[in-house]
């Protein structure tokens, strides 16, 4: 009768975990590093948020046929806004503006407002205005009643 001593039992065993370690760590490794970049990431996006800050520094509103509407956003934050990421709502309605420009720099095209620069955003509108809320892109929102 023959068969495998314990040495052989054992040499198949320490095999078998070898390969079986060869598999696993890859996946273990790939998840630690997908975690790390996940909360550095996320770091990032925090200290994004806590350095970008907007006001609205003036507004126009005239009442007439049609309303016109220009608010002018000055970048009080470190950070700087990507124009096209501002949201625009007005009496609850997502609004595009008509016309947008860095006041600093008129005539050039522009997709940033670095800080200490103003975004002037014009609108042409059928309703009266009575809420006007602007988010940016980082979250922070400013919001004006009855302008």
């Amino acid at each position: 009768m023959g068969g495998f001593s314990a040495s052989g039992a054992t040499v198949v065993i320490v095999v078998g975990f070898i390969i079986s370690l060869g598999v696993f760590l890859p996946v273990v490794e790939s998840g630690i590093t997908d975690t790390a970049e996940a909360f550095g990431d996320q770091r990032e996006r925090t200290l994004e948020t806590k350095n970008s800050n907007f006001v609205i520094s003036n507004h126009t509103y005239v009442n007439g046929s049609p309303n016109s509407l220009t608010l002018n956003l000055t970048n009080t934050g470190t950070t700087s806004l990507q124009i096209e990421e501002f949201e625009y709502q007005i009496n609850g309605e997502y609004t595009l503006p008509d016309n947008t420009y860095v006041k600093e720099t008129p005539n050039t095209n522009r997709s940033i407002v670095a800080p200490g620069e103003t975004l002037i955003a014009e609108f042409t509108l059928s309703q009266n205005v009575t809420r006007v809320h602007v988010t940016s892109e980082t979250g922070h929102s400013e919001l004006l009643t009855n302008p």
